[in-house]
């Protein structure tokens, strides 16, 4: 028996705005979470990863649950962030995270890569 390997192309994904990150010495943050939405052909699929390189101090979580208790801004549904042009999910930035970092999204056994840049800033929001 055969089985057959699913092989998909990524699509350029769309830039994202600017993100925020902890000022050196903010008491206030020590950390900050963006939710983003990242848009490209089948960006959404399951077995599609987004990394960012270890040294980057940022955090990537995929949010992929919809309704309940869901907050709006974190449901993908909601949004209108659905598979398989879109993928919803936060980036907690550290006040060590540089300015940029290049997500990688890979497709399984890296047939198909993308990049995408993330420009930071620094910022100390109000408590």
């Amino acid at each position: 028996m055969r089985t057959a390997i699913l092989r998909f192309a990524l699509g350029a994904p769309r830039s994202l705005n600017i993100q925020n990150r902890p000022a050196p010495g903010c008491t206030t943050a020590p950390t900050i979470a963006s939710v983003v939405a990242l848009h490209g052909r089948n960006i959404g699929w399951q077995d599609v990863s987004v990394t960012a390189p270890c040294e980057a101090s940022l955090t990537i979580e995929h949010l992929r649950i919809s309704g309940g208790r869901t907050p709006a801004a974190e449901d993908p549904a909601r949004q209108d962030c659905l598979a398989h042009e879109c993928r919803l999910m936060r980036l907690t930035a550290r006040p060590t995270t540089p300015e940029p970092v290049t997500l990688t999204v890979t497709t399984p056994d890296n047939a198909s890569t993308a990049t995408i840049p993330v420009a930071f800033k620094a910022a100390c929001p109000a408590r």
